[in-house]
């Protein structure tokens, strides 16, 4: 039980770390782009937020881990 509960930590903190990175990296271009062309900040909007969407993704998977563990 203690490894699984380790690995969960792991997997979750790692997912998360990944997310943080892609939604800077998302969020940073999504600023470039609307200083070029304006009215695409939405669209851009959208792709961040699918990028956030992965760290819930990874707390859901290690909460499914930790209940079959």
């Amino acid at each position: 039980m203690a490894y699984a509960v380790f690995a969960t930590g792991i997997m979750v903190g790692f997912v998360n770390l990944v997310c943080g990175l892609s939604v800077g990296i998302i969020g940073s271009s999504a600023a470039l782009v609307d200083v070029q062309a304006r009215g695409s900040f939405m669209k851009m909007f959208l792709i961040e937020i699918f990028a956030g969407a992965l760290g819930l993704y990874g707390v859901i998977v290690g909460i499914v881990v930790l209940q079959n563990a």
